[in-house]
């Protein structure tokens, strides 16, 4: 039988008199910040975007996204984690094939695509400190940022462990690692994407675009000596 006088606990809500964007920050501050910045990372508290670079080349922003609607008045606080990665090798690269100067994303996607990360509180993609109990949400954020993104990035320093890191995604990003492999001069890998990413565009419903596309990177791949 239900027992319908079972005392509820109540939810841990931190900061809860504050505006949404200062308990976000206040959250952050203290559950992500330590670890991220013993790390080498740089929080810029304005942008709540957290910076690292280093020599190899390898340049991570971890950039915390709030919800347009987020209010005092409701008490919705939610936010998100995306990561961007770049590398100084293949910014090179992508100018000297494509001729864009603008620095060249290796992959954005979240801390909770990864593998042994926790989909836990969140919510539409967000954590909401208005919704749940606040310390599980951060406990929960932190494992994500912390314990299974973080140690993923501190791996990666060369085109291998790059093209490695993005095959362990859920949804591989075939293209990028054509052009780490080219970049790296690995013909046999370069043709086994190419072969991959050539599976991956026969899905396309343009067969002009295709054949563009396939084009481009089968001369990419052919120019690698």
């Amino acid at each position: 039988m239900f027992n319908l006088f079972k005392r509820r606990i109540p939810k841990e809500l931190f900061h809860k008199d504050l505006p949404s964007r200062e308990r976000i920050t206040l959250v952050i501050e203290e559950f992500i910040e330590p670890a991220l910045t013993d790390a080498g990372f740089t929080f810029k508290r304005r942008d709540l975007e957290f910076h690292r670079k280093r020599e190899s080349g390898v340049r991570e922003e971890i950039k915390l996204f709030t919800h347009r609607y987020n209010s005092k008045a409701t008490g919705q606080a939610m936010f998100h984690p995306q990561v961007t990665l770049g590398y100084g090798p293949f910014d090179r690269f992508c100018t000297k094939v494509f001729g864009s100067k603008d620095p060249s994303t290796v992959w954005y996607g979240l801390p909770s695509e990864l593998h042994g990360s926790t989909q836990d509180f969140l919510r539409e993609g967000y954590y909401d400190l208005g919704e749940d109990d606040n310390r599980r949400i951060m406990e929960a954020c932190k494992h994500n940022v912390v314990d299974v993104l973080l140690p993923r990035l501190n791996e990666l320093s060369t085109p291998e462990s790059l093209i490695t890191f993005l095959g362990e995604l859920p949804t591989p990003e075939v293209q990028t690692q054509l052009l780490l492999a080219a970049m790296n001069t690995d013909r046999q890998a370069a043709e086994i994407f190419f072969a991959q990413y050539e599976a991956d565009c026969a899905k396309d419903k343009d067969p002009a675009s295709r054949t563009a596309r396939l084009e481009r990177f089968r001369k990419i791949v052919e120019a690698v000596q």
